[in-house]
């Protein structure tokens, strides 16, 4: 067989050279996510093992340098996640060569976002302690520095808050889901909460909290029926999915009482300055109808003889209310965008539909950065392949496939200009857990797509590229298979 051999493999063959390869393909480390320069050098590294750590400061918190020589590896990193990085892909560089002898070179790397976001919904099926650090443990090692954690919605609460017992009672379980006759539940101790967080440090992940409101809240008005404008003595945790019209009422002094005490467990909890408040699918109907959101609205000076612009401005006034909550605790809120209105500034917005940083401006300002999650890149609840679900779920046929290929195409920075792109935080790939049961599930939903968000998140355009990215895959699915017992390939079809 006859092996092709380029001109820059030639080159890093003779003493002294230490060059970058004339294209990011030709690089021979299969690191995810790309790093943002390689210079290879001559001669090859017998063992990884680590020289010298070095602290450099100049580099960036995130940022690292790997220098790979003939007798191991010199490491300068300019913060603890830098050097939590190098180490990651130091692991990596381990399991690609399994002992063989490694091409000498030099790695500099830092990412082009600070926000690498996974979403985890534990709210439409409870996950179990050990499995969001298994989450975790993989995320981390791909280089992701967030986990949102969804707590809430219409299917589950799963946050503990004192005082209000019903949330454990009533609100944290249902009776079946999608029919099954199996009834669900979960509720997370303040206890193994705060050990997720510090489990999370350890692997230089930040958890961020997300409490939804006003709507998604059928769980919570199903144990504390007085929080929506007109309680419905039949309202059940809901067991199947879609968009609910159950949503607390602003006008009931109560509500304000209970995100007060939500707010102070989760100061108490989570160190993140974040915290995600949703926002979305709410419909108002209700509030247009409600004699206390008609004095909220009065006393706020909406006064719109359009019912419908009323409302809508109702939403945003109480966003801003809940946001003056969070500041006063040294919190700041996130939220899912939606175009109707004017976000605090200050906060920060997440765009899961079609607009960027551009719309968000039109709408809120300047004062407002953006993460991308757009549904239809980022939402990994949808399936890779075309009947990519197993038998026995319900029919997903509505959702949309998003292939890796289409997720690898996610580039925040498209269209903007500097200025523009100054205000994006970063990227998030969302799990919505209506339809998947188990962390197995999750993590077949996951990856390798989740590998394709990360690359966007990390590696600069330049060093990009779908051909390379999957011969990397490629490599990873073996890996993941070995390290966590994870196998990301794609068998089930309908």
């Amino acid at each position: 067989m006859r092996m092709k051999v380029s001109l820059f493999s030639l080159l890093c063959l003779l003493p002294g050279v230490l060059m970058a390869a004339s294209s990011f393909e030709e690089r021979p480390y299969m690191v995810i996510p790309e790093p943002a320069v390689v210079n290879m050098a001559s001669g090859t590294c017998n063992t990884l093992k680590v020289l010298k750590k070095t602290a450099d400061k100049s580099l960036g918190e995130e940022a690292y340098k790997l220098t790979i020589k003939p007798n191991g590896v010199d490491i300068a990193a300019g913060g603890r996640a830098g050097l939590f990085y190098a180490m990651q892909t130091l692991d990596q560089l381990k399991a690609q060569y399994k002992g063989d002898k490694v091409p000498c070179g030099v790695i500099e790397d830092k990412p082009r976002f600070g926000w690498r976001s996974m979403m985890l919904d534990t709210a439409r099926h409870f996950v179990p302690v050990d499995d969001v650090k298994k989450f975790i443990d993989v995320m981390s090692y791909y280089k992701f520095n967030k986990l949102h954690m969804h707590l809430t919605d219409d299917q589950g609460w799963r946050l503990p808050v004192p005082g209000y017992p019903k949330l454990e009672e009533i609100a944290s379980k249902r009776d079946e889901t999608f029919g099954n006759k199996t009834p669900h539940g979960g509720m997370y101790t303040k206890e193994q909460l705060k050990g997720i967080v510090k489990y999370a440090e350890t692997k230089n992940i930040e958890i961020i909290p997300e409490i939804d409101l006003p709507g998604h809240n059928q769980a919570l008005c199903t144990a504390y029926r007085d929080f929506q404008c007109f309680p419905d003595p039949n309202l059940k945790v809901r067991q199947d999915a879609g968009i609910s019209k159950t949503l607390v009422c602003p006008g009931n002094p109560e509500i304000t009482k209970f995100y007060n005490a939500v707010f102070n467990e989760l100061k108490d909890i989570f160190p993140s300055k974040f915290v995600h408040l949703g926002g979305d699918e709410a419909p108002e109907d209700n509030w247009k109808k409600c004699p206390k959101c008609a004095a909220f609205r009065a006393k706020e000076g909406i006064n719109d003889s359009d019912i419908n612009k009323a409302a809508s401005k109702q939403m945003f006034s109480f966003f801003v209310k809940m946001d003056e909550l969070l500041k006063a605790k040294g919190k700041k809120s996130v939220f899912w965008y939606e175009p109707g209105g004017k976000y605090p500034d200050g906060s920060v917005a997440t765009i899961w539909r079609s607009h960027n940083a551009k719309d968000v401006a039109n709408t809120s300002g300047e004062k407002v950065d953006v993460i991308y999650a757009p549904n239809a890149l980022c939402y990994l609840d949808y399936p890779q392949l075309p009947g990519d679900w197993p038998s026995g779920q319900p029919d997903t046929g509505w959702m949309p496939v998003n292939t890796i290929e289409n997720v690898y195409r996610l580039d925040p920075g498209v269209g903007l200009d500097a200025k523009e792109l100054a205000r994006v935080k970063g990227v998030e790939c969302c799990l919505w857990s209506e339809r998947i049961p188990d962390i197995n599930r999750v993590f077949y939903q996951a990856y390798p797509r989740a590998l394709a968000l990360v690359e966007a998140g990390w590696s600069p355009m330049d060093v990009r590229g779908i051909d390379r990215f999957k011969a990397k895959v490629d490599f990873h699915k073996k890996l993941m298979s070995e390290k966590w017992n994870i196998s990301p390939d794609r068998p089930e079809k309908k």
